[in-house]
């Protein structure tokens, strides 16, 4: 089976496309180095220039012609979702679109331009994967006419060898406003005024990279907090292993595959107060909410040796484990095909 994967330059993709175990072909807008030279191809729709989008368009038939593959896999309802469906459909090319977050949750509500691109993005999908029960409502509501298409279905995450515990707490979400960042170093200042020997070590980075090694030092805490950079997976798996607590707090999210691995190295998860955040963490119980009674990293430390930590890893190993969903995935390509 060959399929296509079409997306962003990010370690999910990355990770899908090691595992998948079939004749991969990618296409994004950059080169990356989690494909082979001979198989990854350059496309880019982010020009705003009708006759350049005409000729990217053209390049695209072309590709598909070249290639032939039996399913196309889009990985992010956005603007080349849009295009790569639109062609997929005309040339009757099996086309599977899997929702990250926001782009089914947060984009459609900003215009009407932007609703009308995903809602005729996930219609030309013959199905739709999505990692969390809010996700698949707010695929519904966009287009009702056959939600049968709607799969709940995780991305997959690889199993972490334990280590032992230590006064760390974990950060590796995105350095954009989304995921405030700056809010976690906040919440550390206080908690680090009662617990001195603790540290927070922040992985990742972004456009707010800058401001918030600024903010760090401003708030006297560069003795104390680590920005790590761009991580190896290997690396990030040894600060999950390593860490008592993981924190990601972003304004809105699906069901994330960081999450699901600090869950499974038995972190004390502290996370946004979302629909999706209670599909996994009952508040007080197996982890912590973000809400208006203080301090969520405070309350973190009381459930470090709850017996709830591991009961909720094993319940994310058998929902999420890599080769279980990997499975998934290809039982849904051949469905895909036999339509």
């Amino acid at each position: 089976m060959r399929v296509l994967v079409v997306g962003p330059n990010s370690i999910h993709v990355s990770s899908f496309i090691k595992n998948l175990e079939e004749d991969v072909l990618y296409l994004g807008e950059s080169k990356v180095d989690f494909c082979l030279e001979s198989k990854q191809y350059q496309l880019s729709y982010r020009s705003l220039n009708p006759i350049s989008l005409l000729l990217t368009n053209k390049k695209l038939k072309q590709l598909l012609k070249q290639l032939n593959p039996d399913v196309v896999h889009i990985h992010q309802v956005n603007r080349t979702a849009y295009f790569v469906s639109r062609i997929c459909d005309k040339m009757n090319i099996p086309c599977i679109s899997t929702a990250w977050g926001s782009d089914i949750l947060l984009v459609p509500k900003q215009n009407q331009f932007y609703k009308y691109l995903v809602t005729q993005s996930i219609k030309r999908s013959r199905f739709v994967t999505a990692d969390s029960a809010d996700m698949i409502e707010a695929l519904k509501n966009l287009d009702s006419t056959d939600t049968s298409r709607y799969i709940h279905l995780q991305y997959g995450i690889d199993e972490i060898q334990l280590l032992n515990k230590e006064n760390i707490i974990y950060s590796n979400r995105l350095h954009e406003a989304n995921y405030r960042i700056d809010k976690i170093i906040h919440y550390f200042r206080e908690f680090r005024a009662k617990h001195s020997d603790w540290r927070l070590v922040v992985a990742g980075s972004g456009s707010l990279s800058p401001e918030l090694k600024e903010l760090t030092g401003d708030l006297s805490l560069s003795d104390s907090v680590e920005f790590m950079g761009w991580l190896s997976p290997k690396e990030n798996r040894t600060w999950y292993a390593r860490a008592s607590v993981f924190i990601s707090i972003p304004k809105s999210d699906g069901s994330s595959v960081s999450l699901l691995e600090a869950i499974s190295a038995q972190c004390v998860p502290v996370v946004s107060d979302l629909v999706v955040s209670k599909e996994w963490i009952e508040n007080g119980v197996n982890g912590v909410l973000e809400d208006s009674r203080g301090n969520p990293l405070l309350q973190a430390v009381d459930l470090l040796n709850s017996k709830e930590l591991q009961t909720n890893s094993e319940r994310v190993k058998q929902i999420a484990g890599r080769k279980h969903c990997m499975e998934e995935f290809k039982k849904l390509y051949a469905r895909c095909i036999q339509q």
